[in-house]
Formats: structure tokens, C-alpha cells, sequence
């Protein structure tokens, strides 16, 4: 699964996590129409949009390893009749998922004008306020201009749907 491990994480308690099949039970059956936005300023949030892949998100020492041991669990899974989900399929056209970073990289914090903040959270924030008209797509690629100036290494995503496209916060 593709985990968050909030502040009150504990591996005791499997109900302290909020994995990729549980943003499909809650995002899954939105009602046409409705819009739903996910920001996720969090070390390797880039692949929480994406669940096809079994193994955790994690710092990878050994990528080649990862990726025989995900082959193997594959196979493994559907030659029991396991069948592949991935949330993309499921829940991409519902909802826009923005990640602080890509699937491998940290988020970083930062401590700007005195106080302490995430990095992405901060220049996003800031962007969309600065271009509310703008569409997501537009304000993430700002906002990965910003932290590449400032010189933060991570690269912000965006997935989901076609109104990502849109005009963010501007009124009708």
C-alpha cells in the first residue's frame, strides 16, 4: 500500500495509517460533480496518487531490489486470483491529488520569516494566493519554480482531473 503516517502513527495500530485503499473508500463514490482537492506536504507523497505499486512509500536504497520483490509479489498475488486496483483508475477523475515532492524525494521543512512551515506548503500557499485565478496545474508548476530558486531539491505534482486545468479560486 501507499501509506500516510500521520503524527500519531504507531506500526501497533493499523488504524493510525490512511492508505491508498482507504482515499478509494473515501473518495471513491463522490457524486458527479463534486470537486475534491488533496494536498499532501509529506516525504514521498508523489506516489499516493498512483497505488498500483505494493511497496510502501519509503526512502529506496536498493530501487532494483524493490522492483523484483514488487514483480514477484505480482505474480505471486494473481496467481491466487488477487485482482490489481490502483486508486489512479479509480479515483483520478474525481480528484485532484497535489504532492509536495515526487514518490522518492523529502519534503522539506523550512523556517521562514521566524516560524517553522513546509517548504511546498508555504510557496504554494503564497502562489495561490498571489494568482488565484490561476488553474493548479499552473499554481504547482509556480510554486516548483519557487522551490528550485529558494533551493529545494523536491518537485511538486498534480493529478487528477480535467477541472485541475481550471481556474483555481476565482469567482464565476
Amino acid at each position: 500500500y501507499e501509506t500516510i503516517c500521520p503524527v500519531n502513527f504507531s506500526f501497533d495500530d493499523s488504524n493510525s495509517m490512511i492508505t491508498d485503499v482507504d482515499f478509494y473508500r473515501l473518495f471513491g463514490s463522490l457524486p458527479e460533480g463534486v470537486r475534491c482537492y488533496i494536498v499532501l506536504d509529506s516525504c514521498f507523497s508523489g506516489g499516493m496518487a498512483e497505488s498500483s505499486r505494493a511497496v510502501c512509500s519509503r526512502a529506496r536504497r536498493h530501487p532494483e531490489a524493490d522492483r523484483i520483490d514488487l514483480e514477484v509479489r505480482r505474480r505471486a498475488a494473481e496467481s491466487r486470483g488477487v485482482v490489481r486496483r490502483t486508486v489512479t483508475n479509480t479515483i483520478a477523475g474525481k480528484v485532484a491529488v497535489v504532492s509536495a515532492c515526487l514518490e522518492n524525494q523529502t519534503a522539506s521543512d523550512a523556517s521562514i520569516n521566524g516560524e517553522a512551515a513546509g517548504a511546498f506548503t508555504y510557496f504554494f500557499w503564497d502562489t495561490i494566493m498571489k494568482h488565484p485565478a490561476q488553474s493548479l496545474v499552473t499554481n504547482v508548476a509556480l510554486t516548483a519554480e519557487r522551490l528550485a530558486a529558494a533551493g529545494y531539491e523536491q518537485v511538486p505534482t498534480i493529478t487528477g482531473p480535467d477541472y485541475i486545468a481550471e481556474p483555481f479560486l476565482a469567482k464565476p
